[in-house]
């Protein structure tokens, strides 16, 4: 009788362990989803960045060159 109430806690501890690591693997999958996602947001903002940056170099050398 005890080793049966030891052996349904040992069970039922199991279990909720299972619960826990199916947890924290989730959370682990939608955090490292949200690292992506913002790491991807920022190449796109810095090539827009970028491409904002090549068209003011251009029309200020284009300005230069209207001067001379």
């Amino acid at each position: 009788m005890l080793l049966d109430q030891k052996l349904d806690l040992i069970r039922d501890e199991k279990a909720r362990l299972g619960i826990c690591c199916d947890l924290h693997r989730q959370l682990v999958h939608i955090e490292l989803r949200e690292l992506v996602s913002g790491a991807l947001r920022t190449a796109t903002n810095v090539t827009l960045g970028f491409a904002v940056l090549q068209q003011i170099i251009q029309r200020l050398r284009d300005r230069k060159d209207r001067r001379q």
